[in-house]
């Protein structure tokens, strides 16, 4: 399996989570990883999916109107279940 990166920003109520792979494969077993852990969380995510310009497929998880920051236990969740490495 190859490795995902990912970018993480948060201000005020508003978290992202980006998600690079390097193939489609990779991002979809992913995918299959973060279902359930959004499943469970409290607040619904906007999940959109696109490809980058240099080849990258991309997920990104948005949590708007997060008042009680639960989107950070959330996002180390699926950082963890995935290892992800974040970009630097």
């Amino acid at each position: 399996m190859n490795i995902c990166y990912y970018d993480y920003k948060s201000e005020e109520r508003f978290s992202r989570l980006k998600i690079l792979c390097a193939d489609k494969e990779t991002l979809n077993s992913t995918m299959n990883n973060i279902t359930p852990v959004l499943d469970k969380s409290a607040i619904k995510a906007d999940i959109y999916q696109t490809t980058s310009g240099i080849g990258e497929y991309e997920v990104n998880i948005e949590f708007h109107d997060d008042y009680d920051k639960e989107a950070g236990g959330v996002f180390n969740e699926i950082i963890k279940d995935n290892k992800l490495v974040m970009v630097s």
